[in-house]
Formats: structure tokens, sequence, C-alpha cells
């Protein structure tokens, strides 16, 4: 994954890569969590992590509502 973001990231213009940040989201029936990471050359560095309680009308037959 790491390897397609920095082939699309290599196609904009310089003043467009100043923080290239990548966004992982699980939207689980009970819980949504998030992590927000820093690209750093081969590296990430994690910036922020997030979870939330879903109420019982989040989720209907497994989709989003």
């Amino acid at each position: 994954m790491l390897d397609k973001l920095k082939n699309v990231t290599s196609r904009l213009p310089l003043s467009k890569k100043s923080d290239q940040l990548i966004v992982g989201l699980d939207i689980g029936t009970e819980f949504v969590k998030a992590l927000i990471a820093r690209v750093n050359g081969d590296e990430l560095e994690v910036i922020g992590v997030g979870r939330a309680h879903q109420s019982l009308s989040d989720m209907q037959s497994g989709a989003i509502s």
C-alpha cells in the first residue's frame, strides 16, 4: 500500500508534497476506529488514533446508516 501511495504522490506538484498523510478507518458493528499517520520516507509516524462506540441506529444490516 505504501508503494501505491508513493506512486500517486510522486505525480503531484512539489507544493502539494509538503505533508503526506494516511488515514486508516475501521467501521465495525460496535466501534469505529481511526488512525492517522504521516509518511516519513519508508516509515509511518502515527500522529493520531481514535475510537468511538456506535449507537444501535448507526448500522443497519451491516451498512452505515
